[in-house]
């Protein structure tokens, strides 16, 4: 505690004594300030560039996930659906579940999540092919019996 006040009383000894510490401490600020609105214009953007596209202009088709060793093969094709933007980013929320039972009755548990960020420069009303690895850390065993997935879009950014 001794040594901040002490500091603190340098620094405000220098800033009365000496113009050239006036200057350079001004000059500070102003770098400080400019770096502070980029920082925020970021932020802005990136909030801007999620909310572009809603999950519902995205879509999933024909998407297998595929065991590989200790990981998950997942592919598919993403789609899209948007007028106006370039779809950069889809972040999919991967679901593994155990099923037990017949169709009518069936009952299901699930034994594993996982988002899977998938980075692409899709233009609007097109679609493209993924492939990808995906790997379930909460899984210690595969699954035994029956089991289904489930995808679906978390999030999105798009320019």
């Amino acid at each position: 505690m001794i040594m901040i006040s002490l500091l603190g009383i340098a620094v405000f000894i220098l800033f009365v004594c000496s113009a050239l510490f006036r200057q350079f401490t001004a000059g500070l600020i102003v770098l400080a300030g400019f770096a502070g609105v980029a920082y925020l214009l970021h932020q802005h953007e990136q909030t801007l560039s999620r909310s572009r596209i809603p999950a519902s202009q995205i879509a999933l088709e024909n998407v297998t996930l595929t065991p590989e060793f200790s990981m998950y093969q997942i592919s598919g094709r993403i789609k899209n659906q948007s007028t106006t933007y370039t779809l950069k980013q889809v972040t999919i929320d991967v679901t593994m579940q155990e099923c037990t039972g017949k169709a009518p009755s069936r009952e299901c548990v699930t034994i594993g999540k996982t988002k899977k960020e998938i980075y692409l420069d899709l233009p609007p009303c097109q679609a493209v092919a993924f492939n990808d690895s995906v790997y379930f850390s909460d899984r210690a065993t595969p699954p035994t019996g029956r089991h289904q997935w489930a995808c679906t879009i978390s999030q999105s950014e798009a320019e």
